[in-house]
């Protein structure tokens, strides 16, 4: 009885000039100035300890649990009105002095500062609508602007701001998917401008085309790698603009035939593995073919490539071209292992082939000797 009596007389009564001294000092806090939280905290806990004592019994006489709703609405309610209004205002007013990039460093601390005053003086339960209010304070009103401001860094290749301005909304989803479209579509125009300028070379010349492609490729995925830690969302995004502009790009166009990358990749092939072969060898064997199959994987004709390579190992085998046959089974493994058994199984039959005729011909020239008989040289592939 002397709770109610308390609440109805001296609480309701008062409740609203002790919140509004409660929310002045947080803002003379906010402004740098020294207050007593003690006093906060002390009205956060009367609340709190009036709403335990404030329970009543339901239909079954058993006690209701506590729902915040005194400090919800008494205290929580306006703490939040006047946080959204004291900090638009501080955005505009710092804004008006200040570059985006220079807004985005300082909404982190902002933020640590809010997050601090929930853990100090007020309940766990206020941390979840206040963040989601300071996100649209900071960020979602802002987000147009971020998003200009995205575009201009890597326009000028100022990946070290761009980097730490990615960082800060990495677990804002709505925030980051715009982000990574607007990453990947600074890398694509770069991509198809690369491959606009050797276009009327290259469309012949596979060395060209599948080496640009690579040069490319490098230094996309070494953005990632030194300023975004390899980023897995930044380098799905890397790998979709490599996709776009290896598949559609000037070269195809000229050629009016979007699977002209995957001929000019079977082709580079052949250069690679025929013998005095011009393509660069310095490098380990291995190494190169990990770098060849770095564009097969973005190839979307694989079954066009597949059918140019065919054929194109079908002349080699026969004429017997090949740098290596070693060097062609492991070409072959590679396909296997990226496209699986069905995928090369003619190509596996045909070496097979190959690796039969030579042993039924070493056969036949051993008979021939013995026999004095002329030796005529046969190859036959499937």
């Amino acid at each position: 009885m002397a709770m109610k009596i308390w609440q109805l007389v001296i609480f309701q009564s008062l409740q609203k000039q002790v919140t509004l001294a409660c929310l002045q000092l947080i803002k003379a806090e906010r402004q740098n100035e020294m207050i007593n939280t003690r006093f906060i905290r002390a009205v956060v806990e009367i609340e709190l300890d009036f709403e335990k004592n404030s329970s009543v019994p339901n239909s079954s006489d058993q006690i209701t649990s506590p729902t915040l709703k005194i400090y919800k609405d008494y205290f929580e309610v306006p703490f939040l009105q006047y946080t959204e209004q004291f900090y638009r205002q501080e955005a505009s007013n710092f804004l008006v002095h200040n570059s985006m990039s220079e807004y985005l460093k300082k909404v982190s601390p902002w933020i640590d500062e809010e997050l601090h005053r929930v853990q100090s003086y007020l309940h766990s339960s206020t941390l979840a609508p206040l963040i989601k209010k300071l996100e649209q304070i900071f960020i979602f009103d802002q987000l147009e602007a971020i998003c200009t401001e995205a575009k201009t860094l890597l326009h000028n290749e100022n990946y070290s701001d761009f980097a730490c301005l990615f960082k800060s909304f990495d677990k804002i989803p709505n925030v980051t998917v715009q982000l990574k479209k607007i990453f990947e579509d600074n890398f694509l125009p770069k991509g198809i401008q690369s491959m606009e300028q050797i276009s009327i070379t290259a469309i012949n010349d596979p060395k060209l085309h599948i080496e640009t492609i690579l040069d490319i490729h490098k230094k996309f995925f070494k953005v990632a790698q030194n300023f975004f830690n390899n980023d897995e969302n930044l380098i799905a995004s890397v790998n979709k603009a490599c996709g776009n502009f290896i598949n559609n790009n000037a070269i195809t166009e000229a050629a009016n035939n979007a699977r002209k990358s995957a001929e000019l990749l079977a082709r580079y092939f052949d250069i690679f593995l025929r013998k005095g072969s011009k393509v660069e060898k310095e490098i380990s064997i291995e190494k190169k073919f990990d770098q060849i199959m770095i564009v097969f994987n973005y190839i979307k004709d694989k079954d066009v490539f597949e059918k140019f390579y065919y054929k194109m190992l079908a002349k080699r085998l026969v004429g017997r071209l090949s740098t290596s046959n070693d060097y062609e089974e492991l070409m072959i493994l590679r396909l296997i292992n990226a496209c699986g058994f069905a995928y090369t199984s003619k190509l596996q039959k045909m070496f097979q082939d190959v690796s039969l005729s030579g042993t039924l011909l070493d056969q036949y020239r051993i008979y021939c000797k013995k026999e004095k008989i002329d030796n005529i040289g046969i190859n036959i592939l499937n």
